[in-house]
Order: C-alpha cells, then sequence, then structure tokens
C-alpha cells in the first residue's frame, strides 16, 4: 500500500518535470536568435558636396555590392530602409581619383554585419562642367495615313540650355524630344513632350514641358491621262472632230488621283451651239472632278466640222 502511494508520488513529480522541460524549451525556441543567413544588396552611391563648376564624368559607379550576414528577420527588414553611400567630392580636384569606401558611412539595421564591399574603391573622374544653347529637333515614330505629308513642325520653345560634361556637351549640336507617334494620322496636331536627355546631360531651362506643332496636308502629286474621247454637245448637226481624243495632265491629291477612272471622272466636249453648217477651230472643255486641276492639254485646238445632214439622219 505504501508501495503504490509512492509510486503515484513519483509519477507526479515526473510529470511535472515534464511539463517544465516542455514549456522551457518551447520559451527557448521562441526567443533565441534564428541562424544566420548571407546575402547580396546593391547600395546606390550618392555623389554630394562636388565644388561648383565641376562634375563627374560619364559613366561613373552607380552603387556598390555589399556580402551582408543577419538573421533572416533582420534581412527581410532591409526592405523598410532606403539605403545609399554619401560619396563626398567636397575636396575634389579636375582629374581621375580613387576613393576607398569606408564601411562605416553604411548604415545598416543593428544585427546586419558587413562580410565583403565590390568594389573597395570607386574610380572617378571629374572634369569641368559645361552649358550649352542648342536648338531642340522633333522625332517622329511611325508613318502618317497615305497620301499626307508634313508641311511644318514647330516646337516651343525652340532652343534649351543644356548642362552637364564638358566633354558630353562639346560635341551636342541639336536635342531631340522623345519620339513622337504619327501612326496613320491624317489631321494636323499639337502635343507636349520632353527633351529625350542621354545620362548626365540635364535641362535648365525654365520649361521642362515642350510643345510640338505638327501641320498636315494632302500629298499632291500630277498624272498623265491619254486619249480621252471629245464629244460634240448642243447641235442637230452631225460632225466630225479631228482628233477625236485629247491628252491630259493634270494635279491634285494623291488619294484622290489614286481612285480616278479618267473615263468615268473627265469629260471632254466641245459646244457647237448655234453654229452652222462647216469647219471651225475649237478649244476642248475639260470637265474635272472637285480639287483636281489642270496643268497642260494636248492638243489645244480641235478641227470640227459640221455637216448639213442631221445627226439623226446618219
Amino acid at each position: 500500500m505504501k508501495s503504490n502511494r509512492l509510486l503515484s508520488i513519483f509519477r507526479a513529480k515526473l510529470t511535472k518535470w515534464i511539463l517544465l522541460f516542455l514549456i522551457l524549451g518551447i520559451c527557448i525556441f521562441l526567443i533565441w536568435p534564428a541562424s544566420s543567413i548571407e546575402t547580396d544588396i546593391f547600395i546606390p552611391v550618392k555623389p554630394e558636396n562636388i565644388p561648383d563648376g565641376m562634375t563627374l564624368s560619364i559613366p561613373f559607379p552607380k552603387g556598390i555590392d555589399v556580402r551582408i550576414s543577419g538573421s533572416p528577420s533582420r534581412i527581410k527588414s532591409l526592405k523598410d530602409h532606403t539605403l545609399h553611400y554619401p560619396l563626398d567630392l567636397s575636396d575634389v580636384t579636375i582629374g581621375d581619383l580613387a576613393v576607398p569606401i569606408n564601411e562605416g558611412l553604411i548604415s545598416l539595421p543593428p544585427g546586419v554585419v558587413i562580410i565583403k564591399i565590390t568594389p573597395s574603391i570607386l574610380h572617378l573622374t571629374v572634369e569641368n562642367e559645361s552649358r550649352k544653347v542648342v536648338p531642340v529637333k522633333v522625332s517622329l515614330l511611325n508613318r502618317l495615313a497615305a497620301g499626307y505629308i508634313i508641311s511644318e513642325i514647330s516646337v516651343t520653345p525652340a532652343s534649351v540650355t543644356l548642362k552637364g560634361p564638358q566633354s558630353l556637351l562639346n560635341p551636342i549640336t541639336e536635342i531631340r524630344t522623345k519620339p513622337i507617334d504619327i501612326n496613320g494620322t491624317f489631321e494636323s496636331f499639337k502635343k507636349e513632350t520632353t527633351l529625350d536627355l542621354g545620362e548626365g546631360v540635364q535641362n535648365i531651362s525654365p520649361l521642362e514641358t515642350l510643345l510640338v506643332e505638327i501641320t498636315l496636308k494632302e500629298q499632291m502629286d500630277t498624272r498623265a491621262l491619254q486619249d480621252i474621247p471629245v464629244k460634240g454637245l448642243n447641235t442637230g448637226f452631225a460632225y466630225q472632230i479631228s482628233p477625236s481624243e485629247i491628252d491630259i495632265k493634270i494635279k491634285g491629291p494623291v488619294n484622290v488621283l489614286d481612285k480616278l477612272d479618267p473615263r468615268q471622272s473627265i469629260k471632254a466636249h466641245i459646244d457647237l451651239n448655234e453654229l452652222q453648217p462647216g469647219i471651225y477651230m475649237k478649244p476642248a472643255i475639260i470637265s474635272l472632278p472637285v480639287g483636281i486641276t489642270m496643268i497642260q492639254v494636248k492638243p489645244e485646238i480641235f478641227t470640227v466640222e459640221i455637216n448639213s445632214e442631221s445627226a439623226s439622219s446618219e
């Protein structure tokens, strides 16, 4: 009886110790730091305090690659930090220079350590900063609708002042806008755009936005049409016209000329009203579609012979 009581007491104490160690293990697991991991991050270089009249040549290092170590949670927290490496250029002079990376200038959260920095030295070239006024040219993309051409392009402002490294600005004679898509356009239009600036070049003009105005017109062309029949009108007599056909040269919009059917759209006639039998020298009257103009006719004068017989008796 006594042994059973002792066994029960032992089992109770054993259960208590097991629960105690289990709870302690869980607490240690929750508060004990996780194992460290390594990863690479890119930190942008931010040039600061460069003296007036100086600038960095292009290209220059945009950033450094940093190998870091820390707990997963610490590494994950980096996404909430805006990191950059401050590059102090207050004491630089014109020419090439090598600037060692100072690890102490890289601000990382507690618990994150730096293993390696690449490159360890930044190689830079400092040169004179230049300013230059250049004209603006409009860049176009794709083609207008068929039958239309550009008659005028204007941009406001017509010129801008650029700033940048002297080596970059010296060869620049003009600056272009970002491309304007004119695909299928058939009407004049205005559009705001900006400059297509290369790396290291800045527009320091008062206006950053430019207004482009493009004026379109229909493309014109000439066509030579031959052997168009010449008819007589307004007579009851039989007649003969010599030659019986006329050749003409016309001018008009390409879209109209391409669809033109000379036999249907163009008529040539000579007015024989009140003319008695006889021989006459007469010009032909040409009827043209709207928008088409006459450039040349050949021949200009026709021989018209009117007979005494009536046309109905032929």
